[in-house]
């Protein structure tokens, strides 16, 4: 069942940057009002593995939201205006191994997913190209968070 829901993500992430440029002339479909308005987040650590990689999956994420000066981080989900959802799954395969970092945004209220964003971070063998992918995977998370609760104009 998890290499359905990665090879589903993979397809996702595939499509929706494909259709980008072919519905660049449809005007912009409205968000939940929510995720513009917000000025407070709670992010819920659903990572899997050891609390070592864990707290330093969600220490990476924190650090990139944080950079954004976008949002007070609040400690725990009945303050904030919407809750993010922090997750990793591994990417099996032989052509394109690695893994995806979703981030799902949600209405503490509640409790609808109100948004999703997805990143895919490429393996690697050497520990300096690990942390770097990483790295880059959560500021992509971060810079794609920012789009999404932007306010249109």
């Amino acid at each position: 069942m998890n290499r359905m829901k990665m090879s589903i993500a993979l397809v996702a992430l595939s499509v929706g940057r494909l259709l980008q440029a072919q519905t660049s002339d449809l005007p912009t479909a409205p968000k939940p009002a929510q995720l513009a308005s917000a000025k407070t987040v709670f992010i819920s650590n659903n990572t899997i593995g050891s609390a070592e990689g864990s707290e330093f999956l969600y220490t990476h994420l924190y650090n990139a939201i944080q950079k954004l000066h976008r949002f007070d981080i609040v400690l725990t989900p009945q303050d904030a205006d919407l809750i993010l959802e922090y997750s990793i799954s591994d990417v099996v395969g032989q052509n394109n191994p690695g893994h995806v970092h979703a981030l799902r945004i949600l209405d503490p209220r509640t409790r609808i997913v109100l948004w999703s964003i997805n990143e895919y971070e490429p393996g690697a063998n050497r520990q300096s190209s690990i942390e770097k992918n990483l790295l880059d995977a959560h500021n992509h998370l971060a810079a794609d968070l920012q789009k999404v609760t932007s306010p249109t104009k």
